[in-house]
C-alpha cells in the first residue's frame, strides 16, 4: 500500500520508530511484570533484554530520517506489525491450562523393561529439594541413605507442603521416577501438586494432576502428568489446581487416541485439597 509522502514529515521513518519503539515499550513492560515467563523460558530473557537494547538503538539511529523526504510511501509492512502490537497491549495474558493446545500429555508410563533402571537403594521420590538446586544437579547428585517418604512423619506444616508439592523440579523428577523406576515406588507415598486434566473415557473419580513443561518457548510446551484415583467427594473440576498426596499404584490404562494399553503409574488419593495457582505455573528445564 503506497501513499502520497508528505512534505515535511517522512511518514514511513514515524512509524519504523513507533513499531521499534512499541515492541520495546511492550516487552519492558512484560519483563517488569513477569508475564515474560508465560511466553518464553526464563533464560531466553537476557536475549529478549538484549534485542529490546537494539531496537532502541536502531530507532534512534532511524530520528535522521523523519524529515527525509520520500515521494512515495509503503505502509503495508508497518500495518503487519502495528496489529500484534496493538493485541499485545489490549488483550489480556492467558496461561496455558487443561483446556490449551499442547504438543501431547506426557503420562507416567512405565518404560519398556529393557530401558528399566535398577531399583536404587536411595528413596525413591524426594519430597523437598533446595530451591537453588536445578534438575540436572538433582539427577546427578548421589543419592544418600534411605529417608523416610511420608510426610506424615516430618514436621513439616501444611503451608511447607504445599510449597515443596508445587516445586517444579520435584514435580519432573516424581513423573520420571515413575516412568522409569515404577517397580520399586509402588506401594510408596508421594505428594504433588498442579491442575486437574480430563480426558474423554476418565471415570468419575479419575483425572491427571498435570504441568507445563517449556524447553525453549510455550510453543515447545509439553504436558506432563500423572493419573489420580480419588474416591472423595471433591468436584474434580478441569483446572482446578489441587495438592494430592496418596500411594503410588501400578495400573493398566487404555489411551483412547490409539486404543492401546499401557501399564503406568496412578497415585490412590489419600487427600486432596484446593491450592492457588502458583506465581510460576510452568515448570522450565533447567
Amino acid at each position: 500500500m503506497y501513499i502520497k509522502g508528505s512534505k515535511r514529515i517522512n511518514i514511513e521513518a514515524v512509524l519504523k520508530i513507533a513499531v521499534l519503539l512499541g515492541f520495546a515499550v511492550l516487552f519492558s513492560k512484560m519483563i517488569a511484570s513477569g508475564e515474560i515467563h508465560y511466553y518464553v523460558h526464563p533464560r531466553m530473557v537476557p536475549y529478549v533484554k538484549g534485542g529490546i537494547g537494539a531496537m532502541v538503538v536502531i530507532a534512534l539511529f532511524t530520528t535522521k530520517d523523519v524529515f527525509r523526504m520520500k515521494q512515495h510511501i509503503n505502509i503495508a509492512p508497518y500495518l503487519f506489525f502495528l496489529m500484534p502490537l496493538v493485541t499485545g497491549f489490549v488483550l489480556p495474558v492467558k496461561v496455558m491450562d487443561a483446556t490449551s493446545f499442547a504438543t501431547g500429555i506426557q503420562l507416567s508410563r512405565k518404560a519398556p523393561a529393557q530401558v528399566a533402571i535398577q531399583p536404587s537403594k536411595a528413596p525413591a521420590i524426594e519430597v523437598a529439594l533446595d530451591s537453588n538446586q536445578t534438575f540436572k544437579e538433582v539427577t546427578e547428585t548421589p543419592s544418600t541413605p534411605s529417608t523416610p517418604l511420608s510426610l506424615d512423619k516430618q514436621s513439616f506444616s501444611k503451608t511447607s507442603q504445599t510449597v515443596a508439592a508445587l516445586e517444579g523440579q520435584v514435580f519432573l523428577k516424581t513423573v520420571d521416577k515413575l516412568s522409569l523406576d515404577l517397580d520399586a515406588v509402588v506401594g510408596q507415598e508421594i505428594e504433588l501438586a498442579g491442575f486437574i486434566y480430563l480426558e474423554e473415557g476418565f471415570e468419575s473419580n479419575q483425572f491427571v494432576v498435570g504441568r507445563y513443561v517449556v524447553t525453549c518457548c510455550a510453543a515447545d510446551a509439553e504436558m506432563y502428568g500423572i493419573l489420580c484415583v480419588d474416591d472423595s467427594e471433591l468436584d474434580h473440576k478441569a483446572n482446578s489446581w489441587v495438592r494430592v498426596k496418596g500411594i503410588v499404584e501400578q495400573t493398566t490404562y487404555r489411551r483412547s487416541y490409539d486404543d492401546q494399553e499401557i501399564e503406568m503409574a496412578q497415585i490412590r488419593v489419600k487427600e486432596i485439597e484446593i491450592i492457588a495457582p502458583p506465581k510460576e505455573p510452568y515448570i522450565y528445564y533447567n
